[in-house]
């Protein structure tokens, strides 16, 4: 029953989207109608700037990190982990404060993914950089940044839980980007200005 209401706690945590109340704050609509509608950093980048992206990414991690920690905490078990980062992933994807259309969850991975695994998910965050300051498509390098990390745990012998957990992951952050795969393709993915 306590971890169900845990679940249910993070999902709610997640349900916040950072970049709808920068935007609402800002006066400047909802960045669900802009550029890749997608509510997340990079929309807000390119709307609202800097630093109010910076605001963003770093409240989408710390939330991410705080339930990670919460449930290493309240359960110190890896299910109770596993379970309370899906929740508030599903609360990013599908926010009941936001007519349940939400961003696409990388940032909030990756805060959690600290606590899973710190070095795999700095090495991740690195890359993710260089990818999107060189190639300026921000999916490009969510989408690496996600697959590159199960990949690393397994390099480093990581437990079979981690690795399975790291791999769904992959597999519903990619859902969530299909569309900008399909743009990917036919040459039609926006790119980050500098």
């Amino acid at each position: 029953m306590e971890l169900l209401a845990f679940c249910l706690v993070s999902y709610l945590v997640g349900s916040v989207n950072f970049s709808i109340l920068a935007f609402m704050l800002a006066g400047r609509g909802d960045p669900r109608h802009l550029f890749s509608g997608n509510p997340g950093t990079v929309n807000t980048y390119r709307v609202l700037g800097l630093g109010r992206a910076v605001a963003v990414l770093c409240l989408d991690l710390g939330r991410g990190l705080l339930i990670a920690l919460l449930s290493q905490w309240l359960f110190n078990t890896p299910w109770a982990l596993v379970l309370g980062c899906l929740s508030v992933v599903l609360g990013n994807f599908y926010p009941a404060f936001h007519d349940f259309r939400g961003g696409k969850g990388v940032a909030t991975t990756l805060g959690f993914y600290l606590v899973v695994d710190a070095v795999a998910t700095l090495l991740v965050v690195t890359g993710w950089i260089a990818i999107v300051y060189f190639g300026r498509r921000a999916s490009v390098g969510s989408l690496l940044a996600m697959l590159a990390y199960p990949i690393i745990l397994v390099a480093q012998n990581a437990p079979a839980w981690k690795i399975a957990f790291a791999a769904t992951v992959l597999a519903v952050i990619v859902y969530r980007h299909w569309g900008n795969v399909k743009r990917l393709f036919i040459g039609k993915e926006p790119l980050i200005r500098r």
